[in-house]
């Protein structure tokens, strides 16, 4: 991970104020991912179609109305081609296609090693996107680490678990709330928040179906102070 954002380095390109390395601008875009990794292929302006064709739904209206109150800066992780009104949201995605369609400032890089500073954020969300990835429980733990302390963080997850996510990382809504408030280190985490909102089977039309696909949980959170550690024996 960078240690520190992006600083201009050329019309073209920005450099890690952190490593050095100097990462492409694309469509205005700085692509940020390891070399070999795609950031487009062929499915990507189909799955833009499919997603642009979607219903309203009570899951969009939801999150719309949560989105709005969040205290900036506000990262929006894997965030897809949803654009929520707010020119302060900074999107990260993996595909460039869905950043180009959402406008908005927008990253393209990886949710699993996402190139921002530690406590950068005073809000995060993780819509859709723990099920998603190789690594959710990895995903969780950065969402956590780009918090400040005090700043919020909104889930929304179907469980509709993909192929990618191996069993052994697979968990159920209490495990993660568990997980959240520190009564648990079921996920090999034990984080710090205070679960203040929690919302269940919202309906979301995922699929483009005129039915609701999924039933969505999601929940908002307030992260914790850092946790006091004893002091070093003399």
């Amino acid at each position: 991970m960078m240690q520190a954002f992006l600083g201009p380095l050329s019309p073209e390109h920005l450099r890690c104020l952190g490593c050095g390395t100097a990462y492409a601008i694309v469509h205005g875009f700085p692509v940020v991912l390891p070399v070999g990794v795609p950031h487009a292929d062929a499915q990507d302006e189909a799955l833009v179609r499919a997603m642009e064709g979607l219903p309203a739904c009570p899951l969009q209206a939801l999150l719309r109305e949560q989105v709005a109150s969040l205290r900036p800066p506000v990262l929006d992780m894997g965030c897809g081609i949803q654009d929520w009104g707010r020119p302060d949201i900074l999107g990260l995605d993996a595909r460039l296609s869905f950043l180009k369609r959402r406008g908005g400032p927008g990253v393209v890089g990886d949710a699993q090693d996402p190139p921002f500073a530690p406590e950068s954020f005073s809000a995060v969300c993780l819509f859709n996107l723990l099920d998603s990835v190789p690594n959710p429980v990895l995903v969780l733990a950065w969402a956590d680490a780009l918090l400040v302390p005090g700043g919020e963080l909104l889930v929304a997850m179907p469980f509709a678990w993909s192929d990618v996510v191996p069993e052994r990382l697979r968990f159920d809504w209490d495990t993660l709330v568990a997980c959240l408030e520190g009564r648990s280190q079921a996920m090999g985490l034990r984080l710090r928040y205070a679960v203040h909102s929690q919302w269940r089977d919202v309906a979301w039309s995922g699929r483009g179906q005129g039915e609701p696909a999924f039933a969505v949980q999601v929940l908002r959170a307030t992260k914790g102070p850092p946790p006091t550690l004893p002091p070093l024996a003399p």
